[in-house]
């Protein structure tokens, strides 16, 4: 594919082969088939590592129970993994997710959306903005897009954001009294 690859498509095959590499050990074989793919398009490879790291995230902040979450962050250890079934099916639901979003320009700019996992779910959402969620297990949050802001109200559970890039419009992502504004240029 190479040039002619959409950054999404890297995105998304670059997803599926975390998946792959996570649910089973790699043989020579699987290694050099990912070997190549790498080295079709550069892209490829930041996608990888962006992959992995949300996947290394949503891993570690997965195992967290509500009791443990203030420990975290002061560098407590946990122990566990997220399913890799649960893994895949988030995986396949982003299909879902994308058909979700998609609608009139006027419409999704004073439209709240929605989105909330079940337990064990775990969801790549992309953003009308161009932004990515990656929604973790049991998480309910709510999106606004305006012409002059992109809010986040994150009601329950944990999110992942790749911010795109739109300096007329700051991402504010919003949990209970705490507040982050991510400007972007």
């Amino acid at each position: 594919m190479g040039e002619h690859e959409t950054a999404q498509a890297i995105a998304d095959r670059a997803a599926e082969w975390v998946a792959r590499i996570d649910r089973a050990r790699v043989d020579p074989q699987t290694q050099a088939e990912l070997d190549a793919w790498l080295a079709g398009d550069d892209r490829r490879r930041g996608a990888f590592f962006r992959a992995s790291a949300a996947w290394s995230m949503l891993d570690r902040a997965s195992v967290l129970r509500p009791s443990d979450r203030k420990g975290a962050c002061d560098g407590a250890k946990s122990k566990g993994r997220v399913s890799r079934r649960r893994f895949l099916f988030g995986v396949s639901a982003i299909a879902a997710s994308a058909v979700a979003v998609i609608g009139g320009h006027q419409l999704w700019q004073r439209r709240v959306e929605r989105i909330e996992t079940a337990i064990g779910e775990i969801r790549r959402v992309p953003l009308k903005d161009g932004s990515l969620a990656a929604v973790n297990t049991r998480t309910k949050l709510a999106i606004i897009m305006r012409p002059e802001i992109r809010r986040i109200a994150l009601d329950q559970g944990e999110a992942w954001f790749q911010v795109a890039k739109d300096p007329s419009r700051p991402f504010v992502v919003e949990a209970g009294e705490v507040r982050f504004h991510q400007f972007t240029y």
